[in-house]
Formats: C-alpha cells, sequence, structure tokens
C-alpha cells in the first residue's frame, strides 16, 4: 500500500474517531444514569502509599458499610471528608458504592466507548502527522 494511501486512511480514521468521540460524549452527558442515593457509614479513611515509577504516590482509600456488607468508596479525591464513624450519603449502582454522581457516570459503558475513541483519535492523529512527510517526500520524487 502506497504511503498516499496509508495517509488517506489515517485522515479518514482520525475524522470518525473524532465524530465518534462527540457522539459518545454527548450520550454520556445525556443518559438515564442507574443508581440510588444511600446512606452508609464510614468504616476505615486512609491515605494508602505504594511506589509508581520510583515514586511515593499517595491515594486515598476509604470504605463504608451499608446494609451490613463492607464496600469500597469509589471515585473519592480525599479522605479527610470521611471520618470513620460517621455517616454519609453515597450513590449505589450495580454492586458499587460511589462518592459522587460523577463516579456513576464515568463507570458506564458509554463513558468508556468515548475513552477509547478519545485515545484513539490522539494515536491516529499523531500517525497522520508522520505520514505527511512521507507523503510529501513520495510526491516530490514523482
Amino acid at each position: 500500500m502506497s504511503n498516499k494511501v496509508k495517509g488517506i486512511l489515517l485522515g479518514v480514521g482520525t475524522v470518525l474517531c473524532v465524530i465518534l468521540t462527540v457522539v459518545f460524549r454527548i450520550q454520556s452527558d445525556h443518559q438515564e444514569l442507574s443508581y440510588e442515593e444511600v446512606k452508609a457509614i464510614v468504616a476505615t479513611s486512609e491515605m494508602k502509599e505504594y511506589r509508581s515509577g520510583g515514586k511515593t504516590v499517595r491515594k486515598p482509600y476509604v470504605t463504608v458499610t451499608y446494609a451490613g456488607e463492607t464496600y469500597e468508596l469509589k471515585n473519592i479525591y480525599d479522605s479527610y471528608s470521611y471520618r470513620p464513624g460517621a455517616t454519609v450519603t453515597v450513590y449505589k449502582s450495580g454492586n458499587k458504592l460511589y462518592a459522587n454522581e460523577a463516579g456513576v457516570r464515568t463507570s458506564t459503558p458509554v463513558f468508556y466507548a468515548y475513552f477509547v475513541f478519545l485515545l484513539a483519535s490522539f494515536v491516529l492523529f499523531i500517525s497522520f502527522l508522520c505520514s505527511i512527510p512521507k507523503m510529501v517526500k513520495k510526491k516530490e520524487q514523482e
């Protein structure tokens, strides 16, 4: 396959991925979320540390008790807002508890599709930009 055809295919693929990214983002923003707002009791609240790439990373970790079961609270930004023993409002979707509605929204299949097409758009766009010099060079040789 010639460089010109590859460049055209990369350009068309980039445009399609960008269009699908916009479509899935709009659907993600307007989709009906399935969750229940419930009260839970904070069981533990701490900052966990782990090594990643030679650096120490601190991540908040909170567990809550709801209906006799302990859950890890998802989509939290800090641990100091959750004092052990305090009652907090959380969002139950499926078998997971989220700290806010944004956590529910970003865990849907539509949001995952948006994110996949967003990444694909970047990769294809960069590949398209890298193919332009090859197309121009080939054209000059002809």
